[in-house]
């Protein structure tokens, strides 16, 4: 039975996003194009070339023209069909990207299998805390978690990435997206590591999915400069949860509640302290007053930065987690600081106040002579 020549339906993996594929020729000759909705890159067509013996399916493509901004590779494709009649295999690129895809049939020239029309049916898999072949209504759940900013090292990127294939072996390995040389590189987890990778990078996104069509299982952790977050998503919220619950105990030492706390409030010393230089300006003369608010502005600029440079995201792709020193706890240290701003205010005053401003000016005008 010749194999239908209209498919629709999802890839996953380094890229997800939507495909349709539309074939023309005899089974062992097949031509034509493949249209892919990239979530990053936008739309790349594929002209390609397939071949099909009844049950197997390999095919390459070659792109299009696209954007010079726009990095694609040829395509490498292998797929068979299951028992409802749909083609579920895994893609490739010469770019190294790649991950397990499902297509279904959208037309009437051909059946394959007992599936005349498109199916949407989940494997017969659990993952952790999963009854197996539980049944549940068609749903999208989703959870996240938000991090603070913290420092990750290679070797726990290692433990956390091996982590989440055992969560969901069936789903392959995860897929990691970084900046590398200033270039956006995303790829599966083996083929990145071999890389040449720099010391450190800004940031990393990490994903597992599994190639169905509706409400994949995805496990993402996304570290960046502006958000620290992870996400499980699904159709069973049994899963959902289970997943959500180990990765979040994975990552417990990471969002604690003194690290929240310091990243979302310490710089409210601040405030602070500039309430207080406020406080005690008019009791000041003038000049005085202009020094302390000058002096304070030092010390809240200085805390600034100080806090701006403890809470920055580090992530290390080739240096592994050693116990360090007592600066090892930025966050602690730079608290201590900062208590210290509001104490250099009051500083400030007692020695204003008591004539420190113009005892220094004294010894100036005494340096420039008569």
């Amino acid at each position: 039975m010749p194999i239908a020549k209209l498919w629709a339906g999802r890839l996953f993996g380094t890229n997800v996003g939507n495909v349709f594929i539309k074939l023309d020729g005899p089974d062992d000759a097949l031509v034509g194009t493949a249209r892919v909705a990239d979530a990053d890159i936008g739309i790349v067509v594929y002209d390609i070339a397939a071949v099909f013996d009844g049950h197997k399916i390999e095919a390459t493509g070659k792109p299009q023209p696209v954007p010079p901004n726009v990095k694609v590779g040829d395509l490498k494709v292998t797929g068979e069909l299951d028992g409802t009649g749909n083609i579920r295999g895994e893609w490739e690129t010469t770019l190294g990207t790649g991950g397990p895809f499902v297509l279904f049939p959208h037309d009437n020239s051909a059946q394959q299998g007992p599936a005349a029309v498109p199916a949407v049916v989940e494997p017969n898999q659990s993952g952790p805390g999963e009854a197996l072949n539980k049944q549940e209504p068609p749903q999208i759940v989703q959870r996240t978690q938000t991090l603070p900013k913290f420092t990750i090292y290679r070797d726990e990127l290692h433990d956390l990435i091996k982590a989440m294939a055992e969560l969901y072996p069936s789903s392959g390995e995860p897929a990691i997206r970084a900046e590398i040389d200033g270039v956006d590189v995303n790829r599966l987890a083996s083929a990145f590591w071999d890389m040449a990778l720099p010391r450190e990078v800004p940031y990393i996104h990490i994903s597992l999915s599994e190639g169905v069509a509706f409400a994949p299982r995805t496990i993402n952790i996304n570290l960046t400069q502006t958000a620290c977050t992870f996400t499980v998503s699904g159709s069973s919220s049994i899963w959902v949860n289970g997943v959500f619950d180990k990765v979040d105990r994975m990552l417990a030492r990471r969002r604690g509640w003194w690290r929240q706390v310091f990243e979302k409030h310490a710089l409210n010393l601040n405030g602070i302290s500039l309430l207080v230089a406020l406080t005690l300006a008019p009791s000041l003369d003038l000049l005085s007053r202009f020094v302390l608010m000058g002096m304070t502005i030092v010390f809240v600029m200085a805390f600034w930065a100080l806090h701006r440079y403890a809470t920055r995201l580090r992530i290390f792709l080739t240096e592994d987690y050693a116990q360090k020193s007592f600066f090892d706890m930025p966050r602690l240290f730079t608290t201590l600081l900062g208590a210290g701003v509001i104490a250099g205010v009051t500083w400030s005053y007692s020695w204003l106040s008591q004539g420190g401003l113009k005892a220094v000016l004294t010894f100036l005008g005494s340096l420039a002579g008569p």
